[in-house]
């Protein structure tokens, strides 16, 4: 039997000059399907040529599209340059019939059908032709003759099938097909990526990507891209590929060395697909390396270890995701001769730590074990080793400050960028790379400091407890830096919090110097003289309460007994007493006069004895030359005043003491609690900002010699 298909299309509205590539919908173009009986034989009629199932359910997206079922058999009437097939779909039970667009993905051979459905067979099946661009002569014909450029395109245009064009009793073109065989080649697709997985050690790794194709494209499954995964390599790995085009991949009880990046390759001879994800596998950690006796002073031993290794195996590298973040350590000891390893410390974020009260007289070995959110590693190799000196040898040794230089700052933190600079320092913000908490590190350069002076500033701070005191908690040494760890203040100094405020007078001003006062009492009951009180040494921390004062940097502050001590003057002279100034003996007091240039400064935002020059400046400490201008202090009341006549005494011994300042009559008022909640006048901040901004472009890096 020879069969021809016929395509009847009807174009409405009469010629279309449109020369845009855009398809009509189905309800602007009508196609109609006819199968005519040609030569001898039986008017029968073989619908496979133009027909096929549908592969898997679609839902329509556009207007112009039909949402059909798996499984259901529908007609196939046209195709365009976007790979999709207008489809005439029957009526069923649930839905009316309905012609639209399908992707030509969806739709395969027809059951049973053998060579003559859709199924490629050998040189009989066509590929769609590129998209070919016509004059507009030849646009404005194809018209004439019901083929209009921006509308549907028949088969045989499409597929490149023999065809004859003639007119039929109804005066519509028809076009006859001579092919005995419908088919199209389409290169792989990806439907349904595939998508990233985080899985825990021990579990069931499951990748699924979905893909088509026409003819059903080959998968094969690769990690890094480089080594292929191939079924029954491994009874840990399993592989599917169903019907359908979903492709899986488990991989059953994961660890650690299955972390990396897997792809899917669909392939056929028309084309490849990848589609690609990242497998990361949670595990405990490795251990870490053995710890190491880096000191021991007395009954204390500093103990450092490297971090687990990045390491998989001696020859191979770890994949690109790690394991679990690394969250802490724990240590553990045994005494020489026993074979029971105890608790020693529970949790510790870095890898370094100092084990103290430690037995005189026995030796002890030690070994860690670290700690993330899926578990405990192994215990790492023990360490050497140490033995802990008699109580006889102990007495015969001299106390001192016991000084832990620790050497794994990279290895315990992580750099989130500068706070701030000192003369020969920097401030940075830094994490805690095990806990994620946020310290401050003060970065001191080994080339302007001697190791000795970082240690007296790091035991000063150390030994004090004090609510307006920073607090510091750790020595590192790296190759080229000290670094000091301490308190993370992040609200800022003083003056900037002032000025970004908006509101200020003179009950917060006493409210802060109060504050400063406490703490140089306490300082000074320690028999400790800060020596650089200083605006920028006053940082703030908000409470929700209340805004409580830090006094930082502590490199200047020395212990103050009966010596004398003459202490250098450094940087910019605003701030500094006369003793410095003339190069006499300093005393705690001297912290005194500091405080009264600041207390001037917060009402006034001016500077009493600065001047155009740094001799001019020094030459008005010593002479003290000051005053109060009306243009500065109008407004602020006579007891302000009279504390700050009060703290600027040229003669150290005569100055108040900060218990002294602590009882005045400004300082006491503003302490006692307000019945109304009427506030003094507000300062001004604008020329306190105009001091900040002067400041951060005055040069703090040269010392001045004292005059004589």
């Amino acid at each position: 039997m020879d069969l021809k298909l016929s395509i009847t299309t009807t174009t409405t509205g009469g010629s279309n000059n449109n020369n845009n590539n855009n398809f009509t919908s189905a309800a602007t173009t009508t196609p109609a399907i006819t199968t005519n009986s040609c030569g001898g034989g039986g008017g029968g009629s073989d619908s496979a040529m133009s027909s096929g199932r549908i592969l898997f359910d679609y839902q329509a997206i556009k207007e112009d599209e039909v949402t059909v079922a798996k499984g259901e058999l529908v007609q196939i009437l046209g195709t365009n340059h976007q790979n999709m097939f207008l489809v005439h779909r029957p009526a069923n039970s649930v839905s009316p019939a309905a012609e639209g667009w399908v992707p030509c993905h969806v739709i395969g051979p027809r059951d049973g059908d053998g060579s003559s459905s859709l199924r490629k067979g050998s040189k009989q099946m066509f590929k769609i032709k590129k998209p070919v661009f016509r004059s507009p002569q030849r646009a404005e014909s194809d018209s004439r003759d019901g083929r209009d450029n921006g509308e549907l395109m028949d088969m045989g245009e499409t597929f490149g099938i023999d065809r004859n064009r003639e007119m039929g009793r109804d005066g519509r073109s028809k076009v006859k097909w001579s092919s005995s065989e419908l088919g199209l080649e389409v290169a792989p697709m990806v439907q349904l990526p595939l998508t990233s997985l985080t899985v825990q050690a021990g579990d069931t790794a499951t990748l699924t990507c979905q893909v088509c194709g026409r003819p059903r494209p080959q998968v094969q499954w690769r990690y890094r891209d480089s080594q292929v995964i191939v079924q029954g390599h491994s009874p840990r790995v399993l592989m599917m590929y169903n019907e359908e085009g979903l492709a899986t991949l488990q991989l059953l009880n994961v660890s650690s060395v299955d972390s990396g990046e897997y792809s899917c390759v669909a392939s056929s001879d028309i084309g490849t697909v990848v589609t690609r994800a990242m497998l990361t596998v949670l595990d405990r950690p490795s251990p870490p390396g053995a710890p190491v006796v880096r000191n021991q002073v007395g009954t204390a031993v500093h103990l450092e270890w490297s971090p687990p290794s990045q390491q998989t195996s001696a020859s191979t590298p770890a994949p690109p995701a790690m394991p679990a973040q690394i969250q802490g350590y724990t240590i553990e000891y045994r005494e020489a001769g026993s074979s029971m390893w105890q608790l020693a410390i529970p949790y510790v974020p870095n890898t370094s730590q100092v084990i103290g009260d430690l037995e005189p007289g026995q030796t002890y070995q030690f070994r860690v074990s670290a700690n993330n959110a899926i578990g405990i590693s192994e215990p790492s190799l023990p360490s050497s080793y140490v033995a802990i000196p008699s109580e006889y040898e102990l007495s015969d040794r001299e106390d001192a400050p016991c000084v832990m230089w620790k050497n794994t700052f990279e290895n315990d933190f992580s750099d989130l960028g500068e706070l701030g600079k000192g003369r020969f320092s920097v401030v940075h913000a830094c994490a805690q790379k095990c806990s994620g908490q946020e310290l401050a590190g003060k970065i001191i350069t080994k080339r302007l400091t001697r190791k000795e002076a970082v240690e007296t500033e790091f035991n000063t701070l150390h030994s004090l407890t004090h609510t307006s005191l920073v607090r510091v908690f750790d020595l590192y040494e790296t190759p080229t830096h000290f670094v000091i760890i301490m308190e993370l203040l992040s609200s800022g100094r003083l003056l900037e919090h002032i000025c970004g405020r908006g509101l200020f007078d003179e009950l917060l001003a006493a409210e802060y110097m109060g504050q400063v006062l406490d703490c140089l009492r306490y300082l000074h009951n320690c028999r400790i003289a800060h020596l650089d009180i200083k605006p920028e040494n006053l940082m703030v921390e908000c409470a929700p309460s209340a805004v409580i004062l830090k006094l930082v940097d502590f490199g200047d502050a020395r212990h103050i007994y009966n010596n004398y001590y003459i202490h250098p003057m450094v940087g910019h002279p605003e701030f500094t007493s006369p003793e410095v100034v003339s190069g006499t003996p300093v005393g705690l007091l001297t912290d005194i006069w500091s405080v009264g240039v600041l207390l001037y400064v917060l009402l006034s935002g001016v500077s009493p004895f600065l001047d155009e020059s740094q001799e001019e400046t020094c030459s008005n400490i010593v002479r003290h030359d000051f005053c109060f201008p009306d243009e500065y202090f109008a407004g602020i009341s006579p007891e302000a005043k009279d504390l700050i006549r009060f703290m600027l005494v040229e003669e150290l011994s005569k100055r108040p003491s900060a218990q002294a300042c602590l009882e005045s009559p400004w300082i006491k008022k503003a302490a006692v609690p307000r019945s109304s909640p009427i506030r003094p006048k507000p300062i001004n901040t604008t020329r306190l900002a105009d001091f900040i901004q002067r400041r951060k472009h005055q040069s703090d890096a040269f010392i001045l010699k004292s005059l004589p």
